[in-house]
């Protein structure tokens, strides 16, 4: 999905993909078209970096896939705006199962994201990068290694040539943040780390959120 604005992704389901080599391949892509990222190749675009807007993904099931949703490359100061992620059930993911990369006024609420790389590793039930004001709350996370975490990032490779983009969260974000469950042993609390390629404790805050029983 590149350059789209106004669309609705209602009540499908997604289902049982086959790994792909580098097992980041999802069902829903958003991102812009731009040369210098390889984020699109048909030879009618403009090329013009034109982000996605007002796009609702909701009420859809998403099982057994390398990655629900997600960006793999930014375009510098181009913002994907108002995605609104809301009442799935995701379930068996290969890697993260929610990646954003320059998202603006995101909404993420009230999904169960299961089974995220089988707990292993440092993987995510939402791992966000360049993320504007984001709304992420009341969503159930379960048998992942951590259920969240905002990255200061950088495009490898095609379209390295953009600024590092951070994550900008207010008072009431961190707030929406509070009010996300997990079950242990995934860990109970979110991630912000505020550097490039730094996980020390000092550009690292934790964010509590609520522990569900058993």
């Amino acid at each position: 999905m590149d350059a789209t604005s106004h669309a609705d992704i209602v009540r499908n389901r997604f289902l049982n993909s086959k790994p792909s080599p580098n097992r980041n391949k999802e069902a829903i892509n958003l991102d812009t078209p731009d040369h210098s990222t390889l984020g699109w190749s048909q030879k009618w675009s403009k090329f013009d970096r034109t982000p996605n807007r007002d796009i609702t993904i909701k009420d859809n099931e998403f099982y057994d896939l390398d990655r629900p949703v997600g960006t793999h490359k930014y375009s510098g100061g181009k913002y994907h705006d108002h995605v609104v992620i809301r009442h799935n059930a995701i379930e068996k993911t290969r890697q993260d199962a929610i990646r954003l990369m320059n998202w603006s006024n995101a909404l993420i609420a009230d999904n169960t994201i299961k089974n995220v790389a089988e707990g292993t590793g440092s993987y995510r039930g939402i791992l966000a990068s360049g993320a504007i004001h984001p709304t992420f709350e009341n969503n159930a996370i379960e048998h992942a290694a951590r259920p969240m975490q905002f990255l200061v990032w950088r495009n490898n490779g095609p379209g390295s040539q953009y600024d590092m983009i951070y994550n900008d969260l207010n008072e009431e974000d961190i707030k929406a943040l509070r009010t996300n469950k997990v079950k242990p042993p995934t860990e109970g609390f979110i991630r912000i780390n505020k550097a490039y390629n730094s996980f020390t404790k000092e550009n690292t805050d934790l964010i509590p959120v609520r522990i569900m029983k058993n």
